[in-house]
C-alpha cells in the first residue's frame, strides 16, 4: 500500500448548529417545540489535521484517519453574541477514486468538545456554556476532493451531527441542538 500523510491541513467551513426536531433535522434554525428567542447566522470555522490515507496501488479503494484540532459554534442574527466550541475530532473515511485525480470520500465523523466560550460583548460574556463541554458527538463526513498535484489536493465536504450537543441551551432557550457544516480544503500531502 502507498502512506501518504500530511501536517498540517488547513480545514475552512461554515457551521450551523441546528436543533433536533421531531421527524429528524430541522431545516429553520431553532423551530423546535417552541420558537427560540433568537435566530442564527452561520460561522467561519477551522480545524487542522494530520491524514493518515491508504490508497492501494492501481486500486479505486482506500481509507484514511485524519485526527486533528476544530473551532466551530454559531453567530446570534444582529447581535454581539458568538459560540465558539473547541475541540478534537477524527474522520474516519473510505475513498472511491473514479479516476486517478478524482476521489469521492464517506465516513463516520467523532468529536470531542474539551472547551466553549461566548465571544462577544461584556453584557453577553456572562452566558454559561459548561453544558457543551465534556461533550462526545459523532456524525458522518461525505465529500468530494481533486488533486491538483501529486502533492496538493483541495476538496469539499459535508458534516452532519447524529448526536446533541446538549439537552436544554436557557439562554437560546432551545434544546437538541446538532451541528453540520460545509467545509473546504487544502490537502497537503508528503508520500512515504
Amino acid at each position: 500500500p502507498a502512506f501518504l500523510s500530511s501536517l498540517p491541513t488547513f480545514f475552512g467551513s461554515f457551521t450551523r448548529v441546528l436543533p433536533r426536531g421531531e421527524d429528524g433535522i430541522s431545516q429553520q434554525p431553532y423551530q423546535l417545540r417552541s420558537e427560540s428567542l433568537y435566530d442564527t447566522d452561520n460561522i467561519f470555522s477551522f480545524s487542522f489535521a494530520s491524514v493518515l490515507d491508504v490508497t492501494y496501488v492501481n486500486q479505486k479503494f482506500g481509507f484514511s484517519l485524519e485526527p486533528g484540532y476544530f473551532r466551530k459554534g454559531l453567530k446570534i442574527a444582529n447581535d454581539s453574541i458568538s459560540y465558539r466550541l473547541h475541540g478534537f475530532n477524527t474522520p474516519f473515511l473510505f475513498h472511491y477514486y473514479p479516476s486517478p485525480k478524482l476521489k469521492l470520500s464517506i465516513g463516520p465523523e467523532l468529536n470531542y468538545i474539551f472547551a466553549a466560550e461566548n465571544v462577544g460583548t461584556a453584557d453577553s460574556t456572562n452566558i454559561d456554556l459548561a453544558a457543551y463541554e465534556g461533550v462526545a458527538e459523532v456524525g458522518m463526513v461525505i465529500g468530494v476532493s481533486y488533486s491538483l498535484e501529486f502533492f496538493v489536493d483541495v476538496g469539499i465536504r459535508y458534516g452532519q451531527s447524529f448526536t446533541n450537543l446538549n439537552g436544554y441551551d436557557e439562554f437560546l432557550d432551545t434544546r437538541n441542538l446538532r451541528t453540520r457544516y460545509l467545509q473546504f480544503f487544502i490537502l497537503l500531502k508528503i508520500a512515504n
